[in-house]
């Protein structure tokens, strides 16, 4: 098993574009948000998701959150539009999930 680098809550950017949904099998979903860290590296926010997937699946193909909607302000983040994500085979990618959320509660 591979283990990621723990995040760091107080480094985590309000930049919604630094939030991702990595891949076309990852569900666009809260439990698997990726952030951008500033090394440049992906890591899932969620600790279970981190730590029993490790780097494995994370690929350069990613959609921020912003292409599903979302704003991020404080912490929360809500979905003020509707999904313009697509597949890479150019089919439509809506969100799977809670509209509305905190950094906190997917941690």
């Amino acid at each position: 098993m591979v283990r990621q680098k723990e995040l760091n809550l107080e480094n985590m950017s309000d930049d919604v574009d630094r939030y991702f949904i990595v891949n076309d099998f990852d569900r666009p979903c809260p439990r698997l948000i990726a952030y951008m860290c500033d090394d440049g590296n992906l890591r899932y926010v969620n600790r279970d998701v981190r730590q029993r997937c490790g780097s494995q699946g994370i690929s350069s193909d990613n959609i921020c959150l912003s292409m599903f909607g979302f704003r991020l302000n404080s912490g929360h983040f809500t979905q003020v539009e509707d999904s313009s994500a697509t597949y890479s085979d150019g089919h439509p990618r809506p969100w799977q999930g809670l509209t509305q959320f905190s950094i906190e509660s997917i941690l």
